[in-house]
């Protein structure tokens, strides 16, 4: 049996899948492609735009919170500036208060020495100022000077402890006021630090939207480049006058040339196509213009090339010494695609060729003219 009937099932199913992948380049497929590219641009977009109104919204937190940052750094400053002040008022107001108590010390040791000699002198009596002959007068006005100076002494002690009871009250205040700002600078410092963690979580979130937004943006810009090259593609495809539009296949029924310039005695019938026999290196054409779909090495074919001419027509040239043209290139009528040869399974030059519709094999001897 020849190979040309083993194969025939496999054959078909190349010639659909090849069917299927040309059809994945038309127009329609470049348009849906076009279309599902310029979605993922939309949503891609909507995403960014997302991403960057977030990335605005943390700025402005972090302006606000560095705002405050600087009002707490000039509240800290003022505070340790003021500390520092009452600290020094402090200690001038603890000596001051120093020499007030030893002032006060001397002055008691004073009052307690004129109060032994007041009482000394009040315990002397009239008797005893005649027998010791003492001048009355004298004494009177001893007395007398010695209760002024009492008073006097008495009247400066009870200036002193108020002075120290106002100079004690003043230093309390101070103290208190030491301790309420060193609190208030402990509170602020604390607030600073938790102003300065929530900074620093707001970069890390930032440096991360700007990962993100790079990613995107690398995305978007993969997307664009593929809308371009898509847009390109479908201006060609609907630009470009399609080799099928002259005139369809089915209408070069009995119109169609020989693909191998042979005598009629050397082209027979033969199982579902026709065989042109000739010499090696003669001349293949194309019998109407069309894509090749397929140009390689096929067992039982040989080197193969398969032309899809539209509307579910291809033609099928087996056997060839060697292929001129590539998948994906489209052809001419009679343009040069191969030459003939006995590849495959062939044991004489020639040419097994094949008209398909919908991948069966249909009469190829009547479409020529």
């Amino acid at each position: 049996m020849h190979p040309l009937v083993k194969w025939p099932l496999v054959l078909i199913f190349l010639l659909q899948s090849l069917v299927c992948s040309v059809a994945d380049e038309s127009v329609t497929a470049t348009q849906t492609r076009l279309a599902s590219i310029n979605n993922k641009i939309k949503t891609l977009n909507s995403s960014l735009t997302h991403i960057q109104n977030k990335k605005g919204s943390l700025h402005n937190e972090l302006s606000a919170i560095e705002q405050q940052l600087r009002d707490r750094l000039y509240q800290l400053d003022a505070l340790q500036k003021k500390t520092a002040l009452n600290e020094e008022k402090h200690k001038l107001l603890q000596k001051k208060s120093n020499s007030l108590q030893q002032k006060i010390n001397k002055k008691q040791q004073l009052l307690a020495a004129h109060l032994r000699t007041r009482y000394q002198i009040s315990s002397y009596q009239p008797l005893k100022w005649l027998l010791n002959q003492e001048d009355p007068y004298r004494m009177n006005r001893l007395l007398t000077y010695y209760h002024y100076l009492i008073q006097s002494n008495q009247q400066a002690l009870v200036q002193l402890h108020t002075l120290q009871k106002d100079q004690l009250q003043a230093q309390h205040q101070l103290q208190q006021e030491v301790a309420e700002n060193r609190a208030l600078q402990q509170e602020l410092s604390q607030l600073q630090q938790q102003l300065q963690q929530q900074k620093a979580s707001q970069l890390a979130l930032v440096t991360a939207l700007d990962k993100q937004i790079k990613a995107h943006e690398t995305q978007l810009s993969h997307y664009e480049e593929n809308k371009k090259n898509l847009s390109q593609v479908l201006a060609s495809l609907t630009t470009k006058p399609s080799i099928f539009q002259s005139a369809p296949f089915k209408k070069m029924y009995k119109k169609l040339p020989h693909p191998v310039q042979t005598q009629p005695g050397n082209i027979q019938k033969r199982y579902q196509g026709m065989t042109f026999f000739a010499e090696e290196g003669a001349a293949v054409t194309a019998v109407y213009p069309g894509t090749v779909v397929f140009s390689d090495w096929l067992k039982g074919y040989g080197l193969l090339l398969i032309i899809d001419h539209g509307q579910g027509y291809m033609t099928l040239y087996a056997h060839n010494q060697s292929l001129l043209k590539r998948t994906g290139q489209a052809v001419k009528q009679e343009e040069l695609i191969a030459r003939v040869g006995h590849s495959g399974s062939l044991q004489q030059n020639g040419l097994y060729f094949e008209i398909r519709l919908h991948g069966k094999a249909i009469s190829s001897s009547r479409w020529f003219a």
